[in-house]
């Protein structure tokens, strides 16, 4: 974590609430922001959602691409200058949006960090 934001980057736990990981140790690390949708991970993106909505993290959204049809299936969306550094602080401050297309499962989902809260 150190290295990355050393790097100006920001820190994601990809799927941080999946079967066979150990949560803990996302949220004893202190990440940026949690990946809240991944096709292949529904029990996991229902528990970041719960996790999400009483705690302040960003999130986003991830493929997890395994196959070439996977590809995109789901990311973020950010409106600025297409400049690294200005990306990567609207994700940090839940500036953006994420998206998810219809996965082989049948998920899909959509929204921002606020319309969560709501």
């Amino acid at each position: 974590m150190e290295e990355i934001r050393e790097k100006e980057g920001i820190a994601v736990a990809a799927h941080p609430f999946s079967l066979g990981l150990n949560p803990l140790i996302a949220l004893k690390a202190e990440f940026d922001a949690m990946e809240i949708f991944n096709p292949r991970r529904y029990l996991g993106n229902h528990l970041t959602k719960k996790y999400i909505l009483n705690n302040p993290v960003s999130v986003t959204a991830g493929s997890d691409a395994h196959f070439c049809k996977e590809v995109g299936l789901a990311g973020v969306e950010v409106n600025a200058d297409l400049q690294v550094r200005e990306v990567l602080k609207k994700i940090k401050q839940g500036r953006h949006r994420f998206r998810a297309d219809p996965s082989p499962l049948g998920l899909s989902a959509e929204g921002s960090l606020q319309s969560l809260r709501l």
